[in-house]
């Protein structure tokens, strides 16, 4: 992972919290209705991040969280041995590398479509997480 990526996490999950954090949440949520609607549209991990945020209301935990589950696929397909390649096509942070992959394609374990479309599946489950916890929970 890049620091670039490292610090979209960050920058996303500490997006949302310190709305929380600064009580700044209900004056947000009050001049937009339509809760889902909040969110800026940041690329895909902050996104990813940005779900995550809204699901966990605490930065350090929503940063840990996604910077583990980024870190994590890599680490068990690397010690699942045969099923590595499988495990690593499921990972977001395999397929958010994939998608910047210009050459050595073929060694890849997911094309960069694919995987454009795995880390879209795993910011839009984290997005609809965030914002079904936040549609559901009071500021």
């Amino acid at each position: 992972m890049s620091e670039l990526q490292e610090t979209v996490v960050v920058v996303g999950a500490l997006f949302i919290t310190a709305e929380y954090r600064r009580g700044l949440i209900r004056l947000t949520l009050a001049a937009s209705p339509r809760r889902l609607r909040v969110s800026p549209l940041p690329r895909l991990i902050a996104l990813l991040s940005l779900g995550a945020a809204a699901a966990l209301r605490e930065a350090a935990a929503a940063i840990g969280v996604v910077l583990g589950l980024l870190y994590l696929f890599p680490i068990i397909g690397a010690a699942t041995g045969g099923l590595a390649r499988h495990v690593q096509q499921i990972g977001p942070m395999t397929a958010g590398l994939a998608i910047q992959a210009t050459t050595g394609l073929s060694s890849m374990p997911i094309s960069p479509w694919a995987g454009l479309g795995v880390l879209t599946a795993w910011a839009a489950a984290a997005l609809l997480l965030g914002g079904l916890l936040l549609r559901l929970r009071e500021a």
